[in-house]
This record gives C-alpha cells, structure tokens and sequence, in this order.
C-alpha cells in the first residue's frame, strides 16, 4: 500500500496542477478579452481611416463636379457667341446633350431674346450685376416657388447681350450624392444599431460626426448635441495631440466604445472625427468568456474538494485501520497478560507470604541489619510485581465505569497534596477557588491523574532551573477539560505518535502500560485525551469528558 508522505505528495502535485490550470485559463480569458478589445479599437481606428479617405475624396470630387459643369457652360457660351437666332429647340436639344438647367440670351433692360426656360421679362434683374464687357461671374440661385432644388448660373456679358447659362443643384447633387460628405453620413446611417431584434448589427456603428472648435460640422441625425471639445479633457487631447485614440464613454443608457481621430484636409482643420460603436458583440462575448471560467472554476473546485475529501476518508481509514490492528493487539497481549497474570499472582502470593513468615518466625544471628534490608528489598520487588500484575489484569479486564456526581477540584486537591507532600524541588500548581461538579468515576479519574503527574515529575532533568507543574480544570458548555502542563524535557516528534502504543516507554524501569491505561479510562468516559510536546520546551495533557448522556 502507498505509504502517507507519497500520498500526500501525490495530492499536492495534483492540487498544484488543478490550481496552475485555472490560472492559466483565467489568464486565457483575460488576455482574449484584452485582444478582442484592442481587435476591436484597431477596426474602428481602419473604419474612421476609410471614412476619412472617403470623405476627402468627396469634398474634391465634389468640386471636380462643380468645375466641369462650371466648364460645360463655358464651352456653351462659345458655342452660342455667334449664334444668337438659335431657336429654342436648338437650346433645350443643347441643354439635354450637357445635362444644363438654362441657356438663355437676354437684352440690357431684362427682355428675354432667346431662352430654353422663359418668355418676355427675365426673372432675374441681371444689370445689377455691373459687369463689363467680356467679364463672366458665377452665382447660386435659390429655387423658384414650387421647385425643391435651386441653381447655379453662369453670366457672361456680351455687347449689348447678357449670355446666362445654369445647371440644377438636382443635377450636382445627381452626381456627388454617392460620393458627397452628406452621403457618406446618409450611408452609416444606413448601418446603425438600433437595439431592435429585427436590426442586423452591421457595423454595429451608433454615430459619426465631425466637429471642430466650433460646434458640430456634420453628423449622423441621432446626434443632437455634443460636448465642444475645449470642454472635453480626452476631445482636447486627440485635437492637440493629432493622436488617435479610443474611450468607454455613455450613449443614451449604455457604455459604448468611441473611437476619435483628428481630420485635417489640405491643410484645412476639420477638427476630430468621432466613431461611436455598439459594445453588446463584446459583451455577449465577454459573458460567455465568464461563463466558461466560473464552469471551469467549479470544475477544479470540485476537483480540489474530492481530493480534500479523499485525503481525508484515506486518513480516516488509517486511522482506523491503526485503531482497529491497535485493538486487536490489545486483546491479544490482554489476554495473554491476564492469563500470565494469574500465574504469577499465585506464586507472588506464595512467595510474600514465605517472606513474612521469615521476617516474623526467624531471626539472623549473624549480618541481622543485612537481612532486614533484603527483606524490605525483596518487598518492595514483589509489590512492584503485583502493581504489573495489576495492571496487566486492569487492560485485560472489561472497564467498568461507576459514574456518580463528585466535586473534581477536590479530586485534583487531593492528588496535587499527595504529590507536593511527598516530593522535593518539584512545584504542582492548581487553584480551584470554587466547586465544579460532573458525572464521572471518581476512582478511575484518580488513577490517571496520578500517572499523568508522575509522568510530568519524571520528565525533568538536571537541565530544568525551575520545574512547575501546571494543573488546570473548567467546565466547556457540558464539557469538563482537565490540562496538566510541564516546563520538562518534552517529547521528541518521533515518540510523540506512539506513547498511547502499549509497552512503549524511553524509562529505563518504565513497562508503557501507564498511558494505555490512561486512554482507556478516559474513552471509557466518552472522552478523548490529547498531548502537545516540544523538545526542552514542555509538554502539555488535555483531557475532554462529555457529560453523562444516561
């Protein structure tokens, strides 16, 4: 069988395994959520970079757009400079071949001379204008009452002629909605998360905006108001710093993460551009992460506790193993003893009683002192004998506990007074200023006290100065607890495990039936009795009765 101390290595190794494991997966865990968020941060920072990119190359493109037009109608002026008969179904042909709005000729006083979109008077009082022969200016009109969209014109001053060509914000916005800042807004509008069920998390994109120093330059509708960034420690940083960077802040009820980078263009400042995005992917993740962990951490929980739990059904079973091997053992040697005890006693008998025959009928003529004395000699051998005889018999015999209610602080008195009267250099205390009363068998709890004392007085050595004994008694709820201490030699970690084995002893003239005896007496009570030891520093008996459950 597997000795304790591999066991006991065994389990630790296996414990410390168990433990290393959880700490890996926690680390795990946290450096997964620490990777997804930074994943995450990186995504944003390449989605605002697109954004950016995007919307610069709109804002040119924008104006790539307006200068075209702007051109078309220049290459219309030059067209129609010689041309001023031209009908006007020459000129909505020409308007629908360049995607133009108006081509129109009108006289210095407001008369329409020739013109795709009017008759008679011109709408527009064009000698405000100033210009000069040959001098060109370009305006933007507002819409007409029932149109949506206004326009942009081109006016060219001829001789006695104004040359007015235009083309509709419809059209512009026809070619740079797809491409324009605004469409761009439109179109993460497209992709924002709502909370609904229904709403794919596309993007999982909340916000866009751009702001600058002033306020806010375009943003997604759902923003309606927005710190300025003088008053925003992070805005201000991003803004100074011309870093990019990432933040958990509040949207509505919820913690989102915001993304912001700062947004120049052609040496233009726009100021930041601010990325908000949904954290709910993230934190659905997170839980999950959590969930497997706390599964895990149950798992080697109850790993560590069915290996506490089988550490100690295995000490169990030893202990009960030793018990049961000590208890069989016990009866053997028992009733070997009692069966050589009763052999002995009768000679012993004998042999006393030869003695005292001889110290009563005969006298020494010669050497009578000498005779006496191996007399006393020889009796003080045969009551030695028969107090191991007794004993011998007491582990043999059934105990028989005589309960009866008796005053323990007396008891202990009269075993403490017996010791101090007979002995030397050796100081027993015990005070006991009032009266404690318990069940027990007043007889047997003497027998051990008086072994436990003579024990502690024979555990000093010429190394003690000062050698104290130290009795103590009180009452624990319906406990009695019984403490005798000596500042003696102690016991070695060695022999402290087997001093309750019978016929164990270090005492040169000792036999280790003593303490036997003395465990036997006190589990025959219900009790337990224990013993704490350290070498050259003392050692210390605590004896624990139950109350008497009859």
């Amino acid at each position: 069988m597997i000795s304790e101390k591999k066991l006991k290595a065994i389990l630790i190794l296996l414990a410390a395994i168990i433990i290393c494991g959880w700490l890996a997966l926690l680390y795990i865990q946290i450096m997964n959520t620490a990777q997804q968020l930074t994943q995450k941060k990186l995504h944003n920072l390449a989605y605002l970079d697109i954004l950016k990119r995007a919307i610069s190359n709109n804002i040119i493109a924008g104006e790539t757009i307006e200068k075209t037009f702007m051109a078309k109608l220049e290459l219309a002026a030059k067209i129609l400079q010689n041309q001023t008969g031209i009908s006007n179904q020459q000129l909505q042909k020409l308007c629908l071949e360049h995607d133009l709005w108006e081509l129109s000729f009108i006289d210095l006083t407001g008369n329409v001379i020739n013109s795709n979109l009017y008759r008679g008077i011109y709408p527009h009082d064009l000698s405000l204008l100033e210009l000069q022969r040959g001098e060109t200016t370009v305006l933007s009109l507002p819409a007409d009452p029932g149109q949506v969209f206004g326009s942009r014109i081109l006016v060219k001053k001829r001789e006695n002629l104004y040359f007015v060509g235009a083309v509709s914000d419809s059209v512009l916005k026809r070619y740079t909605k797809d491409i324009s800042l605004a469409s761009m807004i439109d179109f993460v509008e497209g992709s924002l998360v709502e909370g609904s069920e229904q709403q794919p998390e596309a993007g999982h994109t909340l916000y866009v905006v751009v702001q600058d120093t002033f306020g806010i330059l375009t943003a997604t509708s759902n923003i309606t108001s927005l710190k300025r960034i003088e008053d925003d420690e992070f805005l201000k940083k991003i803004y100074q710093s011309q870093q990019s960077d990432s933040r958990f802040t509040v949207f509505g009820e919820r913690t989102i993460l915001e993304t912001v980078a700062p947004f120049r263009l052609n040496g233009y400042d726009f100021g930041v551009i601010r990325l908000g995005v949904s954290l709910q992917r993230f934190n659905r993740a997170r839980v999950n992460q959590r969930l497997v962990l706390l599964l895990f951490s149950l798992i080697f929980l109850s790993s560590l506790f069915l290996e506490y739990l089988f550490y100690r059904n295995y000490k169990k079973l030893q202990y009960s193993r030793d018990e049961l091997n000590t208890h069989r053992r016990m009866v053997e040697i028992a009733r070997l003893g009692g069966e050589v005890a009763h052999e002995i006693k009768n000679p012993l008998n004998s042999i006393f009683m030869i003695l005292q025959r001889l110290r009563i009928e005969f006298e020494a003529k010669e050497r009578d002192e000498e005779f006496k004395s191996l007399l006393k000699i020889s009796y003080s051998e045969i009551e030695r004998l028969n107090r191991i005889v007794e004993q011998f018999l007491s582990i043999s015999r059934k105990l028989e506990i005589k309960r009866q209610s008796a005053d323990v602080n007396r008891i202990i008195s009269s075993v403490v007074d017996l010791f101090n009267n007979n002995t030397e250099g050796v100081v027993i205390k015990f005070e006991a200023p009032k009266e404690l009363k318990f069940s027990l068998d007043e007889k047997l709890l003497k027998q051990v006290l008086i072994n436990l004392i003579k024990n502690a007085m024979e555990a000093f050595d010429q190394t003690n100065k000062q050698q104290e004994i130290v009795v103590t008694s009180k009452k624990i709820k319906h406990n009695l607890m019984i403490s005798i201490w000596d500042n003696g030699c102690g016991i070695t970690t060695i022999n402290l495990s087997r001093i309750w084995d019978l016929y164990f002893t270090t005492k040169q003239d000792g036999n280790g039936i003593g303490l036997a005896v003395c465990k036997k007496i006190i589990e025959g009570h219900g009790g337990h009795i224990s013993v704490q030891s350290m070498p050259r520093k003392g050692t210390k008996f605590r004896i624990v009765l139950p109350a008497d459950q009859e």
